[in-house]
């Protein structure tokens, strides 16, 4: 009986140990599902009751400076997820620095007396072996010192600077920046995957907001292969009312809802097991050619 009840302990160890060290391995960063709000969309803003604890990370950054900015999102849930390093350097000290985020308690923000998330930036000092988190209203009392843009190819600084309104010498918002990237995005002129938006310290103590993007090239021609002429033309109509068309930016997914504009289109007509192949052509670095091969069982 005693051997048995030493067993059944140990295998409850076991299973303990187990699970606090997946809990342990488990990424600090988790997804919060449902809508994100920024500070000014909210009713009552999220409040912060215990902030990060800075100890760990002290005793790692001796003799280190750095200015370090995390975003993640006070979830309605009452846990800080997807956070991401919205400036420094990716490293161990920025994870340690997640960690502890990781570990602040709030209260949820308010919409129309419902809990909702919120947005929020984590500025952290780092000086020798000090680290110092900035508040929100420290953070906006510093003032935007310039805004750049970079990697545009077609479109000027100053098309683009028309869609932003941060601008220098007015106080840094991150609500703000983050609604320009969200615009920019929206023009349909930029990959949302590698477009981003990064601040970091000025050398006169403000902030520079500088906009990373990346065009899509312009579609050049678009071909279509396999149907008669007439076909053709209202396919080509179909695809242009997505945005696949001679001199519009290519996109993927409208490339994805072209091709199933034609399929509907072609069964409508009787058409079975109708096949559509996008391919793509390189002209330069800005431009492609589109081409869609179509097959099918056409109705006799």
């Amino acid at each position: 009986m005693s051997e048995y009840i030493s067993k059944s302990a140990f295998a409850l160890i076991v299973i303990l140990f187990s699970l606090t060290a997946a809990t342990a391995q488990s990424p600090v960063s988790q997804e919060c599902f449902g809508r994100v709000y920024n500070a000014k969309e909210v009713t009552r803003r999220a409040k912060i009751i215990q902030r990060p604890d800075l100890n760990l990370v002290n005793s790692f950054v001796q003799g280190r400076q750095a200015h370090i900015v995390i975003r993640g999102v006070l979830c309605r849930t009452g846990r800080v997820t997807d956070m991401q390093l919205i400036e420094g350097t990716p490293s161990e000290l920025t994870d340690y620095l997640k960690k502890a985020v990781s570990g602040v308690t709030f209260t949820p923000a308010e919409l129309n007396w419902h809990s909702v998330s919120q947005r929020m930036a984590f500025e952290f000092d780092i000086n020798g072996g000090r680290t110092k988190m900035i508040s929100e209203d420290e953070a906006k009392g510093r003032l935007v010192e310039t805004v750049e843009v970079v990697g545009n190819r077609r479109l000027t600084a100053e098309q683009i600077m028309f869609w932003i309104k941060t601008r220098p010498g007015y106080a840094y918002d991150g609500d703000l920046v983050q609604t320009d990237l969200q615009v920019l995005l929206s023009k349909g002129y930029f990959d949302k995957l590698q477009t981003r938006v990064v601040t970091e310290g000025g050398p006169r103590g403000g902030i520079v907001v500088t906009f990373e993007l990346f065009e899509l090239p312009v579609i050049g021609d678009v071909k279509i292969n396999g149907l008669s002429e007439g076909y053709s033309l209202v396919v080509g109509a179909k695809l242009a009312l997505v945005g696949v068309d001679r001199g519009e930016p290519f996109d993927v997914a409208k490339v994805k809802l072209g091709t199933m504009a034609i399929k509907q289109f072609l069964e409508s007509k009787g058409w079975r097991d109708v096949r559509v192949e996008e391919t793509t052509e390189n002209v330069n670095p800005f431009t492609v050619i589109l081409t869609f091969s179509i097959s099918g069982y056409k109705p006799q």
